[in-house]
């Protein structure tokens, strides 16, 4: 019977209402013309309906669900994350037994302000669109604007601004602008790129070969034009070959091309093991020179958690080994008095990063939080942080930047963030973001904030943080200035029932902000 309807389900027949009915749902459900709506589905249609009955709907495991119990398939049986995070936290080293690590050590370093510290900046979610085209339309009510294509209006607050417009993707000039600042103001040690590189073009049957044209756009400018700073790059979800799809059983020609196009930062191991897995870990180096062989970055590929990489439906336990290569490595950085910072392109704490997986690698940040220092991410395109807890007792034991993104696609200005880090310890002393108000007709990169002195913190330590967490919880005034700077002052409509919507957004989503 399963057979059957496996076969039956999986035809051409079934992949064409599937996309006929996903068409609809979409249009009906989101803000999408149906044109956007249709080019997404035709996109994504064939993975979802492959990957579904590869292992979701398969006759042997509809035989072993809960409403059809009556097969037994050891290699189907559920696996428990309880049991995974007991088992890692047995060997929890004494010096940590307390969850407090990371604020013992900001205590021991609070008033020193003479402590030397490195300066990183985090480029995040570029999303370069090579057919930006300014004087286009800017409000085309398609899923991506600002393209020759929905033509050129007259009215001036329709047209694609030169340096960018909301709605759409970015520009050269903007990315051009921002290499300036780079160097003439911000002036950093090293460079974090935290993915999403691509433009979101999926609705336009987006190739391959257009993905190569974007990837290495942005790589031969980065090369040219901040050349001077190491570079630790990570890989975002849209930039994989089918956005979003990675097969951990087969190589990845996204990672192949990258690979080669990152080879001038990368070390010999961490390149093999990039093109292999799309994830690796080498000594953190500086513009100066200078490598620090106890100080490591450490790239995770958050495809392995990605609920939207359908390939991870027949995956049932850690994609790729990633979770035995993180643990691994982290037991050889602790047996070798080593410290590490994670950057990575989704958070693991997202709710779009898979809950399974997501239990599992809480574990570990617990487990090692006296190696693991920072952590940052990029994916949601705005401003926000979350609370690592320990697993046991709920302490706050680390923190998750998560930083917004130079597309403004998302009614945001683009910015660009900048920490600076402890040069002894790896732990963020301040953390400072910059924009560019695109609605201004001659738009400069200006300071928006710093986080210690916007909400009055001691320092950026879990505990900090957990403090501030509940005060945007229960104070109006730090709710809304949390808004703000979460948009970094792009909010589309400034209109009261529109900032108290957001409002009630944030309270009853807060639970997003802390690691559970």
């Amino acid at each position: 019977m399963a057979g059957t309807v496996n076969t039956t389900f999986n035809n051409e027949m079934f992949l064409k209402w599937v996309k006929i009915l996903g068409a609809a749902g979409c249009g009906h459900f989101t803000n999408y013309d149906v044109y956007s709506c249709r080019g997404i589905i035709e996109y994504f249609s064939k993975s979802v309906v492959d990957q579904l009955f590869k292992y979701p709907l398969s006759p042997a495991y509809i035989c072993m669900s809960e409403f059809l119990p009556f097969c037994k398939f050891k290699e189907l049986a559920p696996l428990s994350g309880t049991k995974y995070q007991y088992k890692m936290l047995q060997d929890k080293p004494e010096i940590i037994k307390n969850d407090d690590y990371l604020n013992n050590l900001y205590d021991k370093v609070n008033g020193n302000k003479k402590r030397p510290t490195i300066k990183f900046v985090q480029l995040t979610d570029l999303h370069i669109d090579l057919d930006y085209v300014a004087g286009s339309n800017a409000k085309c009510g398609s899923m991506l604007c600002c393209r020759a294509m929905f033509g050129f209006p007259k009215d001036p607050s329709k047209q694609a601004k030169k340096l960018g417009s909301f709605g759409c993707d970015s520009p050269k000039e903007l990315l051009y602008s921002l290499g300036q600042f780079i160097r003439s103001e911000i002036k950093p040690d090293a460079i974090l790129w935290t993915g999403d590189s691509t433009t979101h073009a999926e609705s336009y049957n987006m190739t391959f070969e257009q993905k190569v044209d974007e990837l290495t756009f942005l790589n031969d400018y980065i090369k040219t034009n901040l050349s001077d700073y190491p570079v630790f790059a990570a890989i975002g979800n849209h930039d994989f070959g089918n956005s979003h799809q990675q097969d951990f059983n087969n190589g990845d020609q996204t990672l192949d091309l990258l690979a080669d196009q990152w080879s001038i930062w990368l070390e010999d191991q961490a390149k093999e093991q990039f093109q292999k897995t799309g994830y690796y870990a080498q000594k953190l180096k500086l513009k100066s020179g200078k490598i620090y062989n106890n100080s490591n970055v450490i790239m995770l590929n958050t495809e392995a958690c990605y609920n939207v990489n359908f390939y991870i439906w027949s995956y049932r336990n850690d994609p790729g080994n990633q979770l035995e290569w993180l643990n691994r490595t982290l037991h050889e950085y602790e047996e070798n008095n080593q410290i590490a910072i994670v950057i990575a392109h989704i958070p693991p704490s997202y709710h779009e990063c898979n809950h399974g997986w997501s239990v599992r690698i809480k574990s570990i940040f617990d487990r090692f939080q006296h190696i693991i220092r920072f952590q940052t991410y990029g994916h949601e395109h705005y401003e926000m942080h979350n609370i690592v807890r320990s697993v046991m007792d709920s302490k706050p034991v680390g923190v998750q930047f998560w930083s917004a993104s130079l597309t403004p696609m998302d009614l945001n200005f683009p910015s660009v963030r900048v920490f600076e880090l402890d040069e002894e310890h790896l732990i963020p002393i301040r953390a400072h973001t910059y924009f560019l108000n695109i609605n201004e007709d001659q738009p400069q990169w200006l300071k928006h904030h710093e986080m210690t002195q916007l909400y009055e913190m001691d320092d950026l330590s879990p505990k900090s943080f957990d403090i501030l967490s509940e005060k945007i919880k229960e104070e109006e005034y730090m709710a809304l200035k949390y808004q703000s700077t979460k948009f970094i002052d792009a909010l589309p409509d400034q209109s009261l029932a529109w900032t108290k919507r957001m409002k009630m957004n944030l309270y009853s989503n807060f639970s997003t902000l802390t690691f559970v």
